[in-house]
């Protein structure tokens, strides 16, 4: 007639709670809280090109009503618009309307390890009178430091130089050609040790490579960002050197930027 009383158990360690369980034979896992201190948090918050609504009975444009409270999507029959329902991805058991094709534009705060090619592609997205649909830099260019980390913990250099080649482009845009300068420095220098370290296991020198080919694109576009900057040989050299300083490779700062020099034939 009455309800079983529980004993409330409270324990410093919750994985030895769960451990306990689990060999009782109950299904238990951990859900980790979501950190207030992921790096994509501030920029969700500030995002004034986010537009969010509560989750309601009522169109958040139109106000016309659903018919009921949409749990996962709902779709507009008097304005057509189509919305979701998406959870706050830095908040527990918080929830918002959101439209659907904003939602796939701004998809990287629900999905913050996405692949660059995507993150590529929402950079260059426009919209239909040609206007840049991401007007916010700081997060494009978040972006694309994020992929270049995850480039490096990998190691994988094809996709490091790839990163800089487009950060390069960015800043060349901005008309930011001193950053623009620093970022080709250090492309070009792990570009140079990578072909340098090919040469080596092929037994070959790294001329051979590129015979017949006309210096590399990056390294032509780095010597006329110096020219645009007006560096002559010295002061060219002595950025690039202070860039790529903390960077290793078979060859030196120096040894690169003279190779590199002499390949495209700045004095």
């Amino acid at each position: 007639m009455f309800p079983k009383k529980t004993k409330q158990t409270e324990s410093g360690d919750i994985h030895k709670m769960v451990e306990k369980f689990q060999k009782k034979g109950l299904k238990v896992k951990i859900v980790e809280p979501i950190t207030e201190n992921n790096p994509l948090r501030e920029i969700f918050l500030n995002d004034e090109y986010l537009d969010l609504h509560e989750v309601s009975t009522n169109c958040p444009d139109c106000k016309t009503s659903f018919g009921k409270i949409p749990t996962r999507s709902a779709k507009c029959k008097e304005c057509g618009n189509q919305f979701l329902v998406k959870k706050d991805p830095f908040q527990k058991d918080v929830k918002y309307l959101i439209l659907k094709n904003q939602f796939h534009e701004k998809e990287v705060y629900w999905k913050p390890y996405i692949s660059y090619e995507k993150t590529k592609k929402w950079i260059n997205s426009v919209w239909p009178n040609g206007s840049p649909k991401f007007v916010n830099r700081d997060f494009d260019w978040k972006l694309l430091n994020d992929w270049k980390v995850q480039e490096m913990r990998k190691g994988a250099t094809g996709g490091i130089i790839g990163v800089c080649s487009h950060q390069a482009d960015f800043l060349e845009k901005e008309g930011k050609f001193s950053h623009c300068y620093e970022t080709l420095c250090e492309l070009n220098f792990i570009q140079i040790n990578h072909e340098t370290e090919t040469a080596v296991l092929m037994g070959t020198n790294r001329a051979s490579l590129h015979s017949g080919f006309p210096p590399r694109s990056t390294h032509k576009k780095m010597f006329k960002i110096a020219r645009k900057l007006n560096y002559n040989y010295d002061l060219a050299k002595q950025n690039f050197v202070k860039r790529v300083k903390n960077l290793r490779g078979p060859l030196s700062p120096e040894e690169a930027f003279e190779i590199l020099a002499e390949e495209y034939g700045f004095a």
